[in-house]
C-alpha cells in the first residue's frame, strides 16, 4: 500500500514511489464514485510530510491527512479547483489531483473541468465546495467511493 511504502523515504525515492503508482493507477484500476466509473488519464500526487518531503502546494487539509481513498474537494477559486484522491495516514498529508478522466468516450481535462463534470454526472446542482464535499461524505459512509480493479475482459 502506498502510505506504507512512503514511511521515512527520501524525495528521490518518493518520486519513484509515484511514479510506479501512478503507472498501476491509470492502467490497471478505474475509480468509482457512487455509480461513475471513470478512468484515470492524468493525476498529479501531492505529499507532505515535514521532515523528508515538505511539498508547499499541498493545501494541508486535515482530509489529506486523515483519510485515504476519500475525495477532497479543493477549498479555494470556487469556481476553479479540484478534487484529490486521498492518501493520508495521519502521518502525513497525501492526494492525486484529478487532472484528466475518460468515462465511457467522453474525456475530461483540468482539473476543475474535471470538478464540474463529475458533479454534472453525480446531478449535484451547487458545485461548491461545500455541497461537493458533503456530498462525497455521505458516499464514504457508503464505501461509494474506491478504487476497482479495471475489468481485462473488456
Amino acid at each position: 500500500n502506498l502510505q506504507s511504502r512512503l514511511v521515512d523515504k527520501e524525495v528521490k525515492d518518493v518520486q519513484h514511489i509515484f511514479y510506479e503508482s501512478a503507472k498501476d493507477l491509470m492502467n490497471n484500476f478505474v475509480l468509482k464514485i457512487d455509480s461513475l466509473e471513470i478512468e484515470l488519464t492524468e493525476i498529479e500526487f501531492y505529499y507532505f510530510e515535514c521532515q523528508y518531503h515538505a511539498d508547499l502546494y499541498v493545501h494541508l487539509d486535515k482530509l489529506q491527512k486523515e483519510t485515504s481513498g476519500y475525495l477532497y474537494v479543493h477549498k479555494k477559486a470556487e469556481g476553479r479547483g479540484g478534487i484529490d484522491l486521498t492518501f493520508g495516514n495521519n502521518r502525513f498529508f497525501g492526494s492525486i489531483l484529478l487532472r484528466g478522466i475518460k468515462d465511457s468516450d467522453a474525456f475530461v481535462s483540468g482539473p476543475s473541468k474535471v470538478k464540474e463534470y463529475i458533479s454534472e454526472k453525480l446531478k449535484i446542482e451547487d458545485k461548491n465546495h461545500k455541497e461537493l464535499q458533503e456530498f462525497f461524505g455521505k458516499l464514504r459512509g457508503q464505501d461509494k467511493i474506491y478504487l476497482q480493479k479495471r475489468d481485462e475482459s473488456k
